[in-house]
């Protein structure tokens, strides 16, 4: 057999190979990130840490999650485009929610169409609705969008083809609840004082160390208020207990923002970032506006509490500080994700 030199076809053949090997892995990255980014038709271009795409009319929008979470239903940090949305608040009372209000409503008034129905006064979110599913579902059907509703409802599934984005803001239980009680007894400089009286202690303290009084009723609904409207429309939320916990964290799971009143301009950040395309410019609104609101929002006298009374109503609310810390260790996730200092 005659001598050939193999070498030179054979290095050939594997620059061949390397090549076509090259070829497909620059395939396979390019194949990922088209899958990671997307381009949308505003121009802006969205990272989507799940890699995925919904379609929503014509438009291909991001699904987007700040969280380790393999839960779809988990809404928290997901950013939310277009303005064929309605935003439901079903603000906490004694939580910061007017300034918020006042901020988010401003940052959209440039668009005409966008219509507030706010709660301040409990009417436009009728109080039958508060409770009963049927009638806010019917409430909301009603509203054209976008638009935005405010008020002290529970959370709800709403039947409907809106597309929704939940926001909400906490409080630490006990400042809430000693604000609560003060707002009531003395209102504030734009409310009117709701109880009070000859017989109706000026102060929490009078009140705890007369437990018949029926000012204790009205502590009892102010404990139970913020687990009550995240826990929902069942009979069994009106009752604080584990139960009630356990449905309040998995309901929380529908808001794109649950933020913290003690951290209430890194919540209009995130608010701001996450849901750009009605709410930007939600930030210089609300710090243009928050002394005035601050003041005309503020309850006229709040003595400070007793050490005692403190650690009576700690103790009375285990399950609402494990939902508040639950909610706190979950936005304080969102600032670093969103990179909010």
């Amino acid at each position: 057999m005659p001598h050939t030199n193999m070498g030179p076809r054979i290095l050939e053949q594997a620059g061949w190979g390397l090549w076509l090997m090259s070829l497909v892995c620059l395939v396979g990255v390019f194949s990922y990130f088209s899958k990671e980014y997307s381009l949308q038709n505003t121009g802006r271009l969205v990272f989507s840490t799940a890699g995925q795409l919904s379609l929503i009319g014509d438009e291909a929008r991001p699904v987007q999650s700040f969280f380790d979470t393999n839960d779809p239903n988990d809404q928290m940090g997901k950013l939310v485009l277009g303005k064929d949305l309605l935003i439901f608040y079903n603000a906490i009372p004694k939580t910061g929610s007017r300034s918020l209000d006042n901020a988010v409503v401003r940052s959209i008034a440039a668009n005409k169409s966008f219509e507030k129905q706010s709660n301040l006064t409990f009417q436009l979110i009728p109080p039958e609705a508060f409770a009963d599913s049927e009638v806010l579902n019917k409430f909301v059907k009603s509203r054209s969008i976008p638009t935005y509703i405010r008020g002290h409802a529970m959370c709800d599934v709403f039947a409907s083809v809106f597309r929704i984005v939940y926001i909400n803001a906490v409080r630490d239980p006990v400042e809430r609840v000693i604000s609560n009680y003060y707002f009531d007894v003395f209102g504030d400089n734009s409310s009117t004082a709701t109880h009070g009286g000859e017989n109706w202690p000026e102060t929490i303290d009078e009140c705890i160390q007369i437990p018949t009084h029926p000012c204790n009723a009205a502590i009892d609904y102010y404990r139970a208020v913020t687990l009550r409207q995240f826990c929902g429309m069942e009979d069994a939320c009106r009752t604080v207990s584990r139960w009630t916990l356990e449905r309040a964290k998995v309901n929380a799971q529908r808001y794109t923002v649950v933020g913290l009143t003690s951290d209430m301009e890194a919540t209009v950040k995130a608010l701001q970032m996450l849901v750009p395309d009605l709410l930007d410019g939600i930030l210089p609104h609300y710090q243009q506006y928050r002394d005035e609101f601050r003041d005309t929002t503020k309850t006229i006298q709040k003595p400070k509490p007793q050490p005692q009374t403190v650690q009576i109503l700690r103790q009375q609310m285990m399950l609402q500080y494990e939902f508040y810390e639950f909610l706190s260790a979950r936005f304080r996730r969102l600032k670093q994700l969103l990179d909010i200092s």
